[in-house]
């Protein structure tokens, strides 16, 4: 799809990317053409790997060492980027084109206050030093553009500031030279739901109201629909599907593009069955010669391996890769039809019994100098034997700190915790030693929680050695764990870091599993992973409750995820329960104006009417 040159700001044609070595050249992206008018907005979106963030860097420049655009065009306001020696295109950074990273907090300098950021870019756009009071009253006139009134955050630097906050900061300082070009990486992934709200709004606001160009790279299809006029769809470093918002939210005209949108929990209500894309992003090198989506396509035939399918034009401004689309396009929409097929939570029978006992729990933190913080103030909730309870809030609310007290790793300074194990040895404490067979926790990131030196099945098999197997035992189990989450027996002699994340966290999931806990604490356990990784895991909690009959206090800011995976939800808000009760009736019918709010900040399914 091609925008009238008189309007285009950048345009991209058939661009091959490739990794140099010895051997010879592997692809990266192969044959990428997109198109970016003045004050247009296009998306980049696909799984981790696609290709999305390498091509952001083609066009800025940014290519690390041995990786180069090989061939194909890039034309930025009628000039060719390619004929540009390093000084030139390194002038055409910040000044024309700017990056808005995912992580303020590594983008900012943490010597330099906000103002200094800003008046930095500043001074160098306009070719001198401005005086201090100048200076700081354009960095004042910077950060008001992007929401921020506090005159005193000039003088702040990022570790003072939230993760909103230093946003904020990040894109006055990435446009304070006044770019054409924003390219916005993830920019709202690690954030909040509502603060992720007020971004997002933020840079269309932006945008709009000074005529950039935006291209907004994405691994959720809501956010991109909400925020982009137009979508690529990127996968094994290839273009597969692109076209208008509205025309790709209403009708895919790729398996992918379908897959990714199916995996998106909704938070309308609770899908009877979650859809998944099984399998993982290739290698571009893999798939050079074929659909590079052959291996996980539920729909493949083997023309679709023959050879590398073009980007054909099936619609108004539409393009696909898919060679069988015609043929599959009815069925992909009574898919469609199907996923969105609702079911009830699940109702626990009354007598089932209470395993975990949560009363007036608190939890204050020495500050030093005579000063604390509360994080938890008099949070009491009960969890029943197979019963999954969400925990809800933003950071800060006192969720991770309520469920570091229940496994025993903070201890309360007020309340009470009892954990009822189902052998009768009677209520016990998080930091009794029966506790640790009784509770364990799933966190966030599960690379930090597994030994990059230790194997997966050495790492399965230590806690099932320490409850007593004998070597033989532990590694028959440990072979059991890997298929009850779904991984070949024979990742055992891999390393965490020959793993994907979603691969990761199931054997995290499958290491708290070995000593078989009646409870499971799950802290963000999906938030660091794609969307179709993501439903890959929350199946696998379902499933989990199924044939184990395992409780699960699930730990999320998502609402479209715990309206998945939870029977009832607890909102916290400043270290207490607000309100609470059973999940559709909290979601479906918010009392409190705080649950309100994180409903409203959701990117809801109908978003990309809105743009």
């Amino acid at each position: 799809m091609s925008t009238p040159m008189s309007a285009s700001l950048l345009e991209v044609r058939n661009l091959n990317v490739v990794h140099r070595t010895p051997a010879g050249d592997n692809p990266i992206l192969a044959d990428i053409t997109i198109s970016l008018a003045k004050g247009e907005s296009i998306a980049l979106v696909g799984e981790s790997g696609s290709g999305k963030s390498m091509l952001s860097k083609a066009i800025v420049g940014l290519l690390p060492p041995g990786v180069l655009a090989a061939s194909g065009s890039m034309r930025y306001q009628g000039v060719e980027l390619s004929t540009l020696n390093g000084k030139q295109r390194a002038a055409y950074r910040g000044a024309k084109m700017t990056l808005l990273f995912q992580d303020p907090f590594t983008t900012l300098n943490p010597l330099l206050k906000a103002g200094d950021h800003i008046i930095e870019g500043v001074e160098l756009a306009a070719g001198r030093k401005m005086g201090r009071r100048q200076g700081r009253n354009e960095a004042i006139r910077r950060l008001a553009e992007v929401k921020i009134n506090d005159e005193r955050v000039v003088d702040r630097y990022p570790f003072q500031l939230s993760g909103g906050m230093r946003q904020r900061v990040a894109l006055a300082a990435a446009l304070a030279r006044d770019p054409s070009l924003l390219i916005a990486d993830e920019p709202s992934t690690a954030l909040d739901v509502t603060t992720q709200a007020e971004i997002l709004d933020l840079i269309k606001e932006t945008q709009r109201s000074r005529e950039m160009g935006l291209i907004f790279i994405s691994h959720d299809l809501r956010v991109a629909f909400s925020v982009c006029d137009r979508v690529y769809v990127l996968y094994g470093g290839s273009i597969m599907e692109t076209g208008p918002t509205v025309d790709l939210f209403e009708a895919p005209q790729h398996p992918y593009t379908h897959g990714l949108m199916l995996s998106e929990p909704t938070a309308t209500g609770r899908q009877a069955d979650l859809y998944s894309i099984e399998g993982s992003v290739p290698r571009p090198d893999e798939v050079k010669d074929r659909c590079s989506f052959v291996d996980r396509c539920r729909w493949t035939q083997p023309v679709c391996s023959a050879a590398k399918p073009a980007l054909e034009t099936v619609g108004a401004g539409v393009e696909t890769r898919c060679i069988r689309i015609e043929e599959i396009r009815e069925e992909m929409r009574e898919e469609r039809r199907a996923v969105k097929t609702m079911s009830d939570p699940r109702d626990l029978a009354e007598d089932v019994p209470v395993i975990a006992s949560i009363r007036d729990l608190k939890k204050a933190f020495d500050l030093g100098h005579g000063q604390t913080v509360e994080a938890l103030r008099g949070v009491s909730l009960d969890i029943r034997r197979g019963e999954s309870i969400g925990l809800v809030g933003e950071s800060g609310s006192g969720k991770t700190t309520a469920a570091r007290c229940l496994v025993g790793l903070e201890t309360p300074t007020g309340g009470t915790i009892e954990l009822v194990p189902r052998d009768g040895i009677g209520a016990i404490r998080p930091t009794d030693t029966a506790a640790r067979r009784f509770v364990q926790i799933v966190f966030q990131d599960p690379y930090s929680s597994l030994n990059p030196r230790q194997s997966v099945g050495s790492a399965l098999r230590e806690p099932l050695r320490l409850l007593g197997r004998s070597k033989t035992e532990a590694q028959k189990e440990a072979a059991g764990l890997l298929e009850t989450v779904g991984l070949p027996v024979a990742y055992a002699k891999r390393r965490p870091d020959a793993l994907s994340g979603g691969e990761r966290q199931r054997v995290a999931i499958a290491r708290a599993l070995s000593v078989k806990p009646e409870l499971l604490v799950c802290d963000e356990p999906v938030s660091a992973l794609d969307v179709s990784v993501q439903a890959q895991v929350l199946k696998l909690f379902r499933n989990l409750r199924e044939e184990f009959g395992v409780s699960l206090l699930f730990i999320t800011h998502d609402m479209a995820v715990v309206r998945q995976v939870a029977d009832s939800i607890h909102i916290l808000y400043e270290g207490e329960v607000v309100e609470s009760g059973p999940v559709d009736d909290v979601l479906d019918n918010p009392q409190d104006s705080y649950t309100k709010r994180l409903i409203a900040s959701i990117p809801g399914e109908g978003a990309a009417a809105e743009t």
